[in-house]
């Protein structure tokens, strides 16, 4: 049985989703719309599909602009650096449209390492149960959508040893994530749309969630469909991640 998405049966897709006529079906090889409601200025959001002949689906045909604004900008990380996409002014009211951060300064620890480049969205692809991390102007709520072929498939995602990733849920409802093999110190780390990241700490074989000067220890929370999070290791073994309801 596939996984079930809000299957477009009519799609006008130019700079962004324009109208979507939708029903539910299960099938393979089918287009799927997930719409993902934002509120704040930092999201993480889910890669949840492939694209059109199977494999990773590129940046921009993933993420449309229906929703956006000027000035948005989003962020995938490699494992070392991000890359980077911005949505410039566009004139006489043309769409807009993810546009590379061709050189941009690097800086660590507050020292300018120098400049790299990001490849453009049309070319970068990303893969299902990845995360990217959407910066916007405003912080008013807004709805925007993810498109893309639905896949049956529901990875397991790796996190090296002593290194961050960005993971998000694929899946077409909240779930749980199931991290294997933490180490002590371990982060999960949210947007929230008030501002701050919330912070789950893996400690004494727990996760322990610093909230207001108070911590509570218990299962992770649901992770909304579509959304993520950063995950810190900081441990010797690679940490696996999965998904379930």
């Amino acid at each position: 049985m596939g996984r079930c998405f809000d299957i477009a049966v009519s799609i006008l897709w130019a700079g962004g989703l324009a109208a979507v006529c939708g029903a539910e079906l299960y099938s393979e090889n089918i287009v799927g719309i997930q719409a993902v409601e934002c509120a704040g200025t930092n999201v993480v959001l889910a890669v949840p599909f492939v694209a059109t002949e199977g494999g990773d689906i590129t940046v921009s045909n993933l993420l449309g602009t229906a929703g956006l604004a000027s000035g948005d900008r989003l962020f995938r990380w490699d494992g070392d650096r991000y890359e980077r996409w911005t949505l410039p002014e566009s004139g006489g009211g043309a769409p807009l449209q993810w546009t590379a951060e061709k050189t941009f300064t690097v800086e660590r620890g507050g020292t300018k390492v120098g400049t790299e480049t990001s490849t453009s969205a049309d070319v970068r692809t990303v893969g299902v149960g990845t995360g990217l991390w959407l910066t916007r102007t405003n912080g008013i709520p807004t709805r925007i959508f993810l498109a893309g072929t639905v896949t049956n498939e529901i990875p397991v995602v790796s996190v090296p040893n002593l290194s961050t990733r960005i993971v998000a849920n694929p899946l077409e409802e909240a779930a749980r994530p199931t991290i294997k093999t933490p180490a002590e110190g371990d982060t999960i780390q949210f947007p929230t749309s008030a501002g701050p990241l919330r912070v789950y700490r893996f400690v004494k074989g727990d996760w322990v969630c610093s909230e207001g000067g108070t911590q509570k220890a218990g299962l992770l929370p649901l992770v909304p469909a579509g959304t993520g999070f950063w995950y810190v290791s900081m441990g010797t073994k690679e940490v696996q991640i999965s998904w379930g309801k």
